[in-house]
């Protein structure tokens, strides 16, 4: 059960950085939220306290190299934000390398 949500909760975050309009975002944002939720509600403190921490740590680091080849690439922003937020999709690397792939879900909450 943890796995298909956390699943869902990725897969929101990518929706929500990805789609048109604000009403759109917001639905996304909320669905994130839910699910966090829900997986917290079962889980262990310490399990959801340290995917939060590695996002809030290794997020943002993510978030500033993404920025910091946009500007030494100078590439076309969209398809660098394609290519990092594009982990994000990898089920299994997201469920075999859990510190890693918070990496990505760090990002992309940095983007909203």
């Amino acid at each position: 059960e943890n796995i298909e949500l956390r699943n869902n909760e990725r897969m929101c975050l990518y929706d929500a950085v990805h789609c048109n309009s604000q009403a759109e975002k917001y639905n996304y944002i909320k669905q994130f939220i839910e699910l966090r939720e829900q997986r917290t509600s079962f889980m262990k403190e310490e399990f959801i306290t340290y995917e939060c921490m590695v996002e809030s740590i290794e997020g943002p680091a993510w978030y500033v190299e993404m920025n910091a080849y946009n500007a030494i690439c100078e590439k076309d922003e969209s398809e660098t934000l394609r290519k990092y937020s594009g982990f994000i999709l990898d089920a299994y690397e997201a469920n075999y390398n859990i510190r890693k792939s918070c990496y990505s879900s760090g990002m992309l909450l940095c983007l909203l």
